[in-house]
Formats: structure tokens, sequence, C-alpha cells
């Protein structure tokens, strides 16, 4: 055995030995890695910036967070910018050898290959070629088709020009046709508003949109279609139409106008009956229903008819606040993005209600707001639902500025009766099935209201009736 300071010694040797030996190979992987080099200036990598934000704010906030698969997800975006730059998936892999750059602090690892893609887009490009995309160009389409592949209608990117769209269509004007759209399927379904550029140019309730200047809109979102069809009065734009129950395509061409929508109008019918029309939930449709109500009142009216039909729904916090003037406590509706994300919304008590009896008219295109709104009244026992069932859209969107100037549009819950129904993709079931008119306000029958009023009348009779016998014995 060796003397105890030669172990010591041996001991030391062996310590820098093995110090040295991990020095050295940290050295050599520092010398010998070869990472991929920073992007150049030129290529502007921070053109994808609003990608990554629309990942990070979909990760946050989504409603269904298993839908979010990165590899399919990444997939619709590279798919999309092929179709931009027309170039192919095969163009991409003969390329040899092909640049990688260095993936961005903020991009996630998942979506590498669409920086990839990205990258090699522009390395590839030809400034003399007048067909090559710009960057800009590339980034906006890449977004398009990653949330295109989400196959969700109601989440969707907005481009910078086309921000402002939602808070248009919520101030109750704007430049465009005139038609409210539903997606059921694959397919878009027109509603054109009264007296709009889309009824005078011959679209009819339940006409679907094929085809937008020539394009099929097959796979688009709501509101890309929404913003290709919208534009300055006076422009004109070329619609591919199928009528409802034909299978032939026809070309309408639409001279777009300056739409200003009256969300709330009424007339007395028999027997005191208020029939109150409300098209949409805008930012002062409360407001609007609220003084009507009044006056309907003056007027001596007995009972309501709340016509929904062909509502497309607007502001949460609109739809909210009429269920209050009809509701004396308790909730409206409940938003749930997960098992304990619930948050209610409940009835505001800032004034008189009216409790006169009611009917409430709905039909397939009766959607979002107006089905709260219905789903409420329904779930208390305030009014009778009479028509068809309604559209079935209770998705919770949100709008969420980017960096490049547009927005995100995507959905972070859904909307749940009172009783816990479920509204999106289901719908509200009527109380008294009517089939209703195509039309409505054409002066044809129209057997919803006319059944409707029979029904508030029978309830206005015998409420009278139980009033007297009440008085009788007081």
């Amino acid at each position: 055995m060796p003397p105890r300071h030669q172990q010591k010694s041996r001991q030391r040797r062996l310590a820098i030995f093995l110090a040295f030996g991990i020095v050295s190979v940290l050295l050599i992987q520092a010398c010998w890695a070869s990472p991929y080099p920073d992007a150049p200036a030129t290529m502007s990598p921070q053109a994808l910036d609003p990608l990554w934000e629309v990942w990070e704010i979909l990760e946050d906030s989504y409603v269904e967070p298993e839908a979010l698969d990165a590899n399919t997800l990444g997939e619709g975006a590279i798919k999309a910018m092929l179709e931009t730059s027309a170039q192919s998936i095969e163009t991409i892999a003969s390329y040899k050898p092909m640049q990688r750059y260095q993936l961005p602090k903020d991009a996630p690892d998942g979506l590498a290959s669409v920086w990839n893609t990205w990258t090699y887009l522009q390395e590839s490009s030809s400034p003399t070629n007048e067909n090559t995309a710009t960057k800009q160009e590339l980034a906006q389409a890449a977004i398009r088709g990653f949330l295109e592949a989400l196959n969700d209608p109601h989440t969707a990117y907005i481009p910078p020009d086309r921000f402002r769209i939602e808070d248009q269509a919520f101030e109750g004007k704007y430049q465009g046709i005139g038609s409210h759209v539903h997606k059921r399927g694959d397919l878009f379904l027109l509603s054109p508003m009264p007296n709009s550029p889309a009824e005078g140019a011959g679209i009819r309730p339940g006409d679907a949109l094929m085809t937008v200047e020539g394009q099929s809109v097959k796979g688009w979102s709501i509101y890309r279609l929404v913003s290709e069809v919208r534009g300055p009065a006076g422009t004109s734009v070329r619609l591919g139409i199928r009528n409802l129950g034909s299978e032939e395509i026809i070309d309408i061409t639409v001279t777009r106008g300056r739409i200003t929508v009256e969300s709330v109008s009424w007339t007395m019918l028999q027997e005191k009956v208020a029939y109150i029309r409300l098209s949409a939930f805008y930012g002062n449709s409360d407001e609007a229903m609220r003084d009507l109500l009044k006056e309907a009142r003056r007027g001596g009216a007995s009972g309501v008819i709340l016509d929904l039909r062909n509502n497309p729904g607007g502001l949460l916090s609109t739809s909210a606040n009429i269920a209050s003037l009809f509701l004396k406590k308790d909730l409206v509706v409940y938003e749930q993005g997960g098992p304990t994300n619930r948050q209610p919304w409940k009835v505001k008590r800032d004034g008189p209600i009216l409790e006169m009896p009611m009917i409430i008219l709905i039909n397939q295109f009766s959607a979002s707001g107006s089905e709260i709104l219905a789903g409420a009244l329904q779930d208390h026992g305030r009014a009778q639902l009479v028509g068809v069932k309604s559209f079935g859209k209770g998705s919770v969107n949100h709008l969420e500025a980017l960096s490049d100037g547009g927005g995100l549009y995507y959905t972070s819950d859904r909307w749940y009766t009172p009783n816990g129904q479920l509204i999106e993709g289901k719908g509200l079931k009527p109380d008294i099935l009517i089939p209703g008119p195509v039309e409505l306000g054409t002066g044809q029958p129209d057997p919803q209201l006319e059944q409707g009023t029979k029904i508030l009348l029978k309830q206005l009779q015998t409420r009278s009736s139980i009033l007297e016998y009440t008085g009788y014995h007081a």
C-alpha cells in the first residue's frame, strides 16, 4: 500500500485530469458544434412574430386545448405559405442544401417546420419574379392556414386593413352588402337585411355563398369570408350563389353600400299585443329596447311578442342587459372554458321589468346573443319559444390585437343556459314547433307569428279571468 502522501498526490492528479477532460470536452463542443446561424436582417424574421403570439394566446385561453396540435396546425401554415408562394412540397424536398436558421427565442419548438419553410421561401424567392410573395404576405398566409387547420369557424386571423371590422359591426353601421352570414357545416348561409344591397341584388334567406370573385370559399373561416365580401360603398363584389333547394351556382354582382341597421322596432297588433322585432345586439340595443318598452306600455300593450328570427347575435353584455328587462333575478347565462372555469352572467337590476305575458319567435337563423336571451327566458319560465330549433352558436369569442396591426378572433369559452343546456352545436328547441316562412316581412302568411299571437291572446284571456276572479273574492 503506497504511503498516504502518495495517495493524496495521485487523487489530486486524477482530479486535475478529470477537470481538464471536462473543460476540454466543453471547449471541443463549443468549437465543433454548428448551431444554426441567426436569420439575416434582410429576411425580417420578426414578420412571423404574430404567429408566435397567436400560439401563445391559444395555449393560454383557447376553449379546446386538446385541439392545439402543433404538427397539424403547422401543416396548415405550411400549406397556406406554399399556396401563396406558388411552390410545392416537392420543390422544397428537392432543394439541396436547404439553409436552416436559428429558431427565434419566442417561437415554440413544435413550429420549427413552419420557420424552416418560411426562411426557405425567403431564400429561394426571386426579386425579378413579379409573383414572388412578400414577407408579410407569407406571414399572414401562415397565420391564416394555421388557424384554419383548427377547423373552428369562430377562430380566425384578421389582417390589419380589416381589424376594425368587428367594432364596426357592433356599432350597427358598416360598408358592405348588408347580409348576415351563418356557417352550417361547410356552407355559408346568407340572410340579407331588409332593403339592403344584398336583397336588392336578388339574394334570399337561406342562399349559400359558394364563391367570392370566382374563388371557392370552401375551408374559409367566417371572418375571412366577411372580410372579402365587405368593402367601400360604391364598389362591387361578384358572388357565386346557390339558391335554397337548388344545386346550380349563379353569379350575382352586388354593389356595396353604407349599411345602417336599426336593431329594434315595434308595432301594435290586435288586442293590444306589442310585436317587437330585435334584429341584433349592438352596443345601444338595450337602451333602445328599454325606451321601446316604455312606449309600448304607454300605448296600452298587455302582452309582447318578441321576434328573434334571423337575429345573428352581437354583444353578450347587451343580451344580458335586455334579459334583465324581463327577469326579476337569477342567472341569465354562464360561460365555461373548462371543468372549473365558470363565469356567471346574472340579471342586472337597475330599473323596472316588464312582467306582462310574452312569446318569443325563433328560427334556424336565431344565433348567439338571441339564443342567450331566448334560453334564459325559456329556462326561467318567463316566455314560451315558438318556431323551429335555433342555430346553435354558443361560443364566447375575443378579439386581441397582434403586433402586425392585425388581430386574432378566437373562441375561449362555451355558453350554457341557466339550466345547463349547451348552446354550441345544439341550439334551442322551441316549446311549440311551427315551421315558418322562408322570408320575413314580405306580406306572405307567417304561421309562426300567427300561432304565437293566438297563444299569447289565450294567455291574456286566462290571466284576465284569474285577475277578475281574485278581485271578486278580495
